[in-house]
């Protein structure tokens, strides 16, 4: 008999299990009382650690009970019976919180940053994990213990960068476990793997006295290559158990450190000299048959992306609408402008992220001629215009408040608007007494409406970046790396003006149409439905050779992930799955 045990917390159910042992074992030992007394020593050194942790657990237990955070663990797995037992065997060891998932249900990025290890047990070659969690467990630094098959879905140049290599071989052999002893466990399924024989811990013996690992230990990765017994009185669970305590180790709880508290998050945002986001716009009120609302789950891989492409902010849009230019009645579209239910969910998401969230109050026109647009907007009764867009930029900075929302930009490229300085003045006032509205106020400017005299009064003026690039469609680099030399001399002179104003680029995008460059700021520049991905793909490289080289523009808002990010034949604003898309995650990672 192994003299080592399991030296978790026992409860009656094992309590239980060893008194019908000692039970059985009595009748086979009786005529030989010296090995039955060796057998109850053994037991005594066996029971006395176990009684030990049980304190021990109890302390920790009292702890976490005091408000202190548990350890949270994930077990993803297709057999639910297999993590229930393992889910018991690690409350046994440690004190924390286990959740056991299918990989389907596993919530890519949220489900990382949310629990401090994870246990992957591919008990079926056939039933393979989803790719959202193989993602997260290629990029994770927190400890990964992967029981059994499907290792090899792991990207290769990934295991290659652990020197490690796992054959797509699943098979079933009779072996036994190589430690420090030898354990019989008889016929398993197993996995092959290869690595250097520093990372191993113990290996597997076929009956031909062929020796391959059967755990081994990268970094923060443990991999078992076959199918462990969990029943803890069987001779082939030590070895595994040592296993599993190697690869959980000494866990200390994670915590969101970034959305620990929303003042830290809002005097980070204001200290940053590079903020990245992408928008993500939405006008539909609430799911309906006209479309689906923030409120629908939908847009979660849309955020997911966002957060892969490098960003740290997404940017939701708020539109409102009026008649026309003319009149003063704007007002909240029941159908169109996204209801505050809705924005609550993204936001909630998003934070869940990890992403930072700036708000856009936007207006859109119900009724336009050939040329105009809410740029134009010159109401009749500025008063009454006045009045009503203060109530509706007041719901919503204390909606911002309340959901801790980071940013709030108070108007977008409302040229006609932006000489009413003494109102734009009182409406800051009140989004920060009256709302009580804490984090980044802005205004996004048209690119070429820049002259406001209150800026004085935001934390950061934004820019809608769509400067014409050319004047032909399929530009030269050098054409446009020329426009942007001409854009960034007359912006120079600008913002010498305004030596203390921090500013940024809170709305740029191309779509992947002939004339992108032409038209930045059109949705159709072409009249047709051609597609033209490399337009698109050098109007964004031309954008990243801009801000690499202008540190004076402190934040990049890339216009925009949709529905369309997986329509490869989108020819939309959206940059994700086209060649833009690489280029624009650069254009996050400047600095």
């Amino acid at each position: 008999m192994h003299s080592q045990c399991y030296n978790a917390k026992l409860d009656i159910k094992y309590l239980l299990q060893i008194l019908v042992r000692i039970i059985h074992i009595s009748f086979l030992y009786l005529t030989q009382p010296i090995l039955f007394i060796a057998f109850l020593v053994s037991l005594a050194l066996c029971l006395l650690p176990g009684y030990v942790t049980a304190n021990a657990t109890l302390e920790a237990s009292q702890r976490g009970s005091s408000g202190l955070p548990e350890i949270r663990f994930l077990i993803v797995t297709p057999d639910n019976a297999i993590g229930e037992t393992l889910s018991h065997l690690i409350k046994e060891l440690y004190n924390g919180k286990v959740v056991i998932k299918s990989s389907e249900d596993y919530d890519m990025l949220i489900d990382e940053q949310s629990f401090d290890a994870f246990i992957y047990y591919g008990s079926d070659p056939s039933k393979e994990p989803g790719q959202n969690f193989v993602h997260d467990m290629e990029r994770t630094s927190k400890p990964v213990l992967w029981i059994n098959y499907h290792g090899w879905l792991l990207d290769e140049e990934f295991l290659d960068s652990k020197g490690v290599k796992i054959l797509n071989k699943p098979d079933s052999l009779f072996v036994e476990i190589v430690m420090d002893d030898v354990y019989k466990i008889g016929d398993t399924h197993i996995t092959y793997l290869q690595t250097t024989q520093d990372n191993i811990l113990y290996y597997l013996r076929s009956h031909d006295g062929v020796e391959i690992p059967g755990a081994a230990v990268i970094d923060n990765y443990t991999f078992v290559t076959y199918a462990p017994t969990l029943d803890i009185f069987s001779p082939g669970f030590y070895p595994f158990l040592t296993a599993m305590q190697t690869a959980l180790g000494d866990l200390t709880p994670s915590s969101k450190v970034m959305f620990a508290n929303y003042q830290s998050r809002i005097q980070s945002a204001r200290e940053d000299d590079y903020r990245t986001g992408i928008h993500l716009p939405v006008y539909i009120a609430s799911t309906s048959t006209l479309g689906f609302g923030y409120e629908n789950d939908l847009w979660h891989k849309n955020l997911v992306r966002i957060k892969q492409s490098g960003a740290e902010w997404v940017n939701l849009v708020r539109t409102f609408y009026q008649t026309d230019v003319r009149s003063s009645d704007v007002h909240a579209d029941k159908q169109r402008t996204p209801s505050l239910n809705s924005l609550k969910n993204i936001v909630q998401d998003a934070h869940d992220l990890g992403l930072m969230v700036q708000i856009h109050l936007a207006i859109n026109l119900n009724e336009r001629g050939p040329e105009d647009w809410h740029g134009m907007i010159k109401p009749n009764n500025s008063q009454q215009w006045w009045e009503n867009y203060q109530t509706i930029a007041l719901e919503t900075a204390e909606f911002a408040r309340r959901n801790q929302v980071e940013a709030l930009i108070i108007g977008t490229e409302y040229t006609g608007m932006q000489s009413y300085s003494d109102e734009w003045r009182m409406l800051i006032k009140l989004i920060r007494n009256k709302a009580q509205y804490e984090g980044l106020i802005g205004y996004e400017g048209n690119y070429n409406s820049l002259d406001i005299d209150w800026l004085d009064k935001v934390d950061f003026l934004g820019i809608s970046a769509y400067w014409p690039l050319s004047k032909d469609r399929d530009p030269s680099p050098e054409t446009l790396k020329q426009s942007w030399q001409r854009i960034n001399k007359k912006l120079g002179i600008w913002m010498a003006k305004h030596p203390t104003l921090r500013v940024e680029f809170t709305e740029a995008g191309y779509t992947s149409q002939p004339y992108a460059s032409v038209y930045p700021f059109s949705w159709k520049p072409h009249k047709g439905k051609a597609q033209s991905h490399t337009e698109q793909m050098l109007c964004y490289r031309s954008l990243y050779d801009f801000l690499k080289h202008e540190p004076r523009i402190k934040g990049i808002h890339i216009f925009a992930s949709s529905a369309d990010d997986d329509n490869p034949d989108s020819i939309g604003y959206t940059p994700f799955g086209k060649p833009a898309e690489k280029v624009m995650e650069q254009i996050m990672r400047i600095r």
